[in-house]
């Protein structure tokens, strides 16, 4: 089933490549999938595997696209991708919602990333601070705040978990961009005034 999914993604990456230039139909690929995870998470009745399916055929994907090409600034995201399969392969073996709950706020943390992305992509540079701005906080928002409240609620849960530690690193890696932006948005006023 992996495979069609994994397919699946390949098949929604070239039909966009009809419409958009590389870079941003792959950006839009990666959208389509945090989307399709934020509803699948949203409903009452999860069905876990087509949540574990859509997930892992999507990280298979785009595993096998950064080997493909050659993306060596995006060699962390094989590391995030790693941990991903673990965090997916525990998920369909226990059905664990904390996981599910991780899953959904990592992918709608994502959300202005791809819209900041796109902007940058298509030049649109008007209010790009704003939109920057407005990114920073939502990520932090989810990958900070959010993550830490759940972290300290269900640790006892947590901690029992294979992905654990694996998901702890990812969570550090959130503050550690969420920091670089912020440090970023800084540096560009100061340049402005």
């Amino acid at each position: 089933m992996n495979a069609y999914f994994c397919c699946f993604w390949g098949i929604v990456y070239a039909s966009l490549l009809e419409f958009f230039p590389k870079k941003r139909a792959r950006n839009y690929t990666s959208f389509l999938h945090s989307v399709s995870c934020v509803v699948l998470t949203s409903f009452y009745k999860i069905n876990y595997d087509i949540l574990y399916n859509l997930s892992l055929g999507y990280f298979i994907y785009d595993t096998i696209f950064i080997l493909l090409y050659s993306l060596k600034r995006e060699q962390l995201y094989l590391y995030h991708h790693g941990v991903m399969f673990v965090v997916l392969k525990e998920l369909h073996h226990k059905e664990q919602n904390i996981l599910v709950s991780i899953l959904k706020i990592g992918e709608l943390s994502n959300f202005f990333t791809y819209i900041v992305y796109d902007m940058l992509k298509q030049n649109i540079v008007f209010y790009i601070e704003i939109v920057e701005l407005i990114q920073l906080l939502w990520f932090g928002y989810f990958r900070i705040y959010i993550s830490t409240i759940l972290l300290f609620s269900k640790f006892n849960i947590l901690k029992e978990l294979l992905s654990f530690y694996p998901l702890l690193s990812l969570y550090s890696l959130g503050y550690i961009w969420t920091f670089g932006q912020f440090k970023k948005l800084i540096i560009y006023n100061e340049e402005i005034n």
